[in-house]
Parts: structure tokens; sequence; C-alpha cells
């Protein structure tokens, strides 16, 4: 707590007369937040004066979804001007979880980056360097945005934009995998294990990766994740590779596992191209707690997509099933095909499973080139009874 040095000294002067109270109050939880970066061209004015409004600055309602644990997590939102190699705002903040927040940000040329952790941090004097992050961009002035993080499903997998392409270069496959992406079509994080912030460090902690891959059915490797350089023999191929995943805290109760399974072509090429790897992108209607309900019957949205930069996939067809015993037994979900290559899937609760409940999602996706995935979520959202 820090006063003025007018109010500092009244309260010395009180304090060496008597005994005195200071009552201290504050809002823990506002419900709004202001980024913002001041900027003044060609010359530094006498006086500055900065007026934030909606119409130089963008609104951003950003939601917190609760994943268990503490009702909080940690949150930065990092700036940059054209002409920086470095960011500001680098201090941590934290964030009431299954809230709604309207955050005031500056526009124009400034560029940000957002990263959101599920969990706090001890030390919110140093830039927050793990957690689910944004593709770096500018801001229009009265623009309006809503976007949740850590939001269901939060599963493996290349999102639109943000992370290097997957590509076979001549002979050697570059994986680009992050393990964690969440509802929003841009968030993204790499394995954080023992609460490290090390991007791709290994060591003991709540959360896990292990790869394979496979040619024409022979294993070629076995692989600490799916963000590494392997080398393959030339030649055309049926390339397989799986990346299974696990949380394991108490500060996640949701998608504490994950198993995917890629299936696509690949041959030898001069230069650079982009692996076939199919991404399917769920939307679950799930409230900021991630769960549904409580009525038995839900609908999911699928979109089949390849990574940015490849022409969409052709003749999918999908399959959902889900399980409300961990994976133990699983029903398939009736799906219905819609425009492009999207589908929506009823889910209806099993008749013996009362009270809450966690849903276990896998979806199996496959297009007329032969490429596939196949992607089972342990616990990935809630339904409530």
């Amino acid at each position: 707590m820090r006063v003025g040095s007018d109010e500092g000294a009244d309260l010395l002067k009180r304090v060496a007369r008597r005994t005195t109270t200071v009552a201290f109050g504050g809002t823990a939880r506002s419900p709004y937040l202001y980024d913002v970066m001041q900027i003044s061209e060609g010359r530094i004015p006498d006086r500055v004066v900065h007026t934030v409004s909606e119409r130089n600055s963008a609104v951003v309602r950003s939601e917190y979804a609760d994943n268990g644990g503490a009702e909080w997590a940690a949150e930065q939102r990092f700036a940059r001007r054209p002409y920086q190699e470095f960011t500001w705002l680098q201090y941590t903040r934290h964030a009431p979880t299954a809230f709604t927040r309207t955050e005031y940000v500056t526009s124009g040329t400034t560029e940000w980056e957002h990263i959101v952790h599920h969990r706090t941090v001890g030390d919110v004097d140093s830039p927050l360097s793990t957690g689910l992050r944004d593709t770096p961009r500018t801001y229009r002035a009265g623009e309006q945005i809503r976007e949740r993080w850590q939001g269901a499903v939060v599963r493996p997998g290349i999102p639109l934009e943000g992370v290097p392409a997957g590509v076979r270069e001549g002979n050697v496959l570059r994986l680009r995998i992050p393990e964690f992406t969440d509802s929003a079509p841009g968030h993204w994080s790499r394995l954080t294990p023992g609460g490290d912030s090390g991007i791709g460090v290994r060591a003991p902690g709540p959360e896990t990766a292990a790869a394979q891959l496979y040619r024409d059915g022979r294993k070629v490797a076995d692989l600490a994740d799916a963000w590494r350089d392997v080398e393959v023999p030339g030649g055309d191929a049926e390339y397989r590779l799986r990346l299974r995943t696990t949380r394991d805290s108490a500060e996640w109760a949701y998608a504490t596992k994950t198993d995917t399974t890629w299936t696509f072509p690949s041959g030898t090429v001069t230069g650079e191209a982009r692996l076939p790897l199919l991404q399917v992108d769920p939307e679950v209607p799930a409230d900021l707690r991630n769960t549904v309900g409580p009525g038995r019957t839900h609908t999911l949205r699928l979109t089949v997509r390849h990574q940015d930069g490849l022409a969409a996939p052709r003749g999918v067809r999908t399959t959902v099933e889900v399980s409300y015993d961990d994976g133990r037994h699983f029903v398939e979900a009736p799906v219905r095909a819609g425009k492009g290559n999207t589908f929506t899937a009823t889910v209806t609760r099993p008749a013996g499973v009362r009270g809450d409940a966690h849903v276990t999602l896998r979806v199996t996706a496959r297009d007329a080139s032969g490429a596939s995935v196949r992607q089972t979520v342990t616990r990935a959202y809630g339904h409530r009874g």
C-alpha cells in the first residue's frame, strides 16, 4: 500500500499524537482493466495528459474460464512499439476465474501480446513466460472484441496462427504442434512441467508429454513431444504421429489426459511443404466453469481443417464418441454435416448417470487423401446434473 507524501505526513503527525486506526479498502475482483501506452510523436509535451476512452482504445471483454483449484489465474499483456526489440508492462497481474473483465487497450501502432496462465505465480515482478498466448497484434480505435481463455476443449493442436508451420523440408519433418490449445482460434501453449517457465524444458512435474512417429507402420522415433525436427527416409510413405499429454494438478480439473494420433501422407520434396495434419476444432456450449447443462442433451459443433496455408480438406467424414466414466465405455453420438467442413454432434447423458459428471470426448476425422486424426480428451468438460 502506498500513499502520497501529503497524506503520509498527516498520518505521521496523527500517529505521534495518539493511537490511530487506518482502514484500507479496495476492489479485489475489479471488472475493469486498463492497458495503456501513451504515445507522443515529434516532441515530449510540456504536460502529458492522456484520457482513456472507447474512441481511442479497443474494448476487450476477456473471459477467464475456471478449471478448478484457486479461483485466480495469472495474466500479462505485453506492449511493444514498432522500433523496440523488447516489451513493456512486464509485471504479472492476477485475474479472477469464472469471470468476465472489460479491458481497455491502447489502439494504434503499439503491438500487444496477451499471456494467461491457469494458476497464480509467486513472483509477480518477473515477466510471465508460461501459459496460453495469442498472436501479437495491434488494435483499432473503437474495436470491440470478446475472447475466452482456458475454455473447453483444451487439447493439442495447431492454431490458425501464432506458431511456425509443421513442414517437410527435404527428408526432415519439422513438427510444430503445441501441447495445449483452447476454444479460441489463436491461443496456444507449450508444456510447462514442474510449473517452470521453460518452453520445451523437461523436468518432473504435473504436466507430461510423449510422442512416437511411425513410417508405413514401423517406428521411426520416440520423441519427448511433437515440437521436433525428425530426419526420415526419402520417398513417399504414410506417417503416423501419436502425441499423449497429461496435466495432473489441483488447479486443473479438465483435459487431464489427451491422446491424439495423426495419419498423413508425405514424400521427399524440393524446398518446403506443409504437412497435411488434420485439425478438429470443437465448440462446446460451456459456461465459464467449463460445464454444460443441466439438460440431458447438448450439441457440439466441430470444424475440421488443415493448418493454415493448405487448401481445405476434401471428402471429410467424422465420428464423435463420448464417455461419462473417464473413457472406460464410449457411446457414439449422432453427427450431422453442415456447410463446408463443419459438423454438429448431439450428446446425450446416459440414463444411469446422476448429478454432476465429466464428459470424455473422442473425435475421429478422415479426408479423401487418407489423412486422419483421432483425438481423445479425458474429462474434456463438465456436465451439470
